[in-house]
């Protein structure tokens, strides 16, 4: 599966699993901490690079999250009835 993370909507991503969520999440997580440490390395035009693939892995972390909570709080709501 291609991630297209500028195109990517919340909505993009309720179709999917939790497990798989999860599994793209550990994989930003792993890329992100590859990126830090590479970040430093840097300079100029290329950190710049980085640092902007780097938000953009936290902004697709985010949108997982908010779907898993969302999928959560939906799941909370039906038990208290």
């Amino acid at each position: 599966m291609k991630w297209r993370i500028h195109e990517v909507k919340i909505e993009d991503y309720q179709h999917l699993s939790d497990e798989v969520l999860l599994q793209r999440s550990r994989e930003i997580a792993r890329k992100l901490t590859e990126l830090l440490g590479l970040k430093w390395e840097l300079e100029g035009l290329e950190r710049e690079k980085v640092e902007k693939e780097m938000d953009q892995l936290d902004i697709e972390d985010m949108k997982i999250h908010a779907v898993l909570s969302a999928r959560e709080d939906h799941l909370d709501t039906e038990h208290q009835y």
